[in-house]
């Protein structure tokens, strides 16, 4: 038996606090979600400009980043790589 740990809503809320304090210093509207291990949503919040669409946006990456065990962004630019890129439509779950 292995214990696993994982974030919790008071993990969850600190980090969204964190980023929240941030995007408001560059006076920046976004999404933010924080997923756990399995890429379950923990905690969602939509500030004031962003829009409706970044929410899916923002939950399909946190899906993606848990999944993986990697930054999206590096999914992204292996994606686009000119020799061993791919098609991230096709990249199995509907949600990548």
């Amino acid at each position: 038996m292995f214990q696993q740990n994982s974030l919790g809503h008071a993990e969850a809320q600190r980090a969204i606090d964190a980023i929240r304090q941030e995007l408001e210093r560059r006076d920046a509207a976004a999404v933010i979600a924080v997923a756990d291990a399995h890429g379950e949503l923990i905690a969602l919040l939509r500030l004031d400009g962003a829009p409706l669409p970044s929410i899916l946006i923002a939950t399909n990456k946190a899906w993606t980043a848990a999944r993986e065990r990697k930054a999206t962004r590096e999914l992204g630019q292996a994606a686009r790589d000119p020799d061993a890129g791919f098609d991230m439509a096709y990249f199995g779950d509907r949600r990548y």
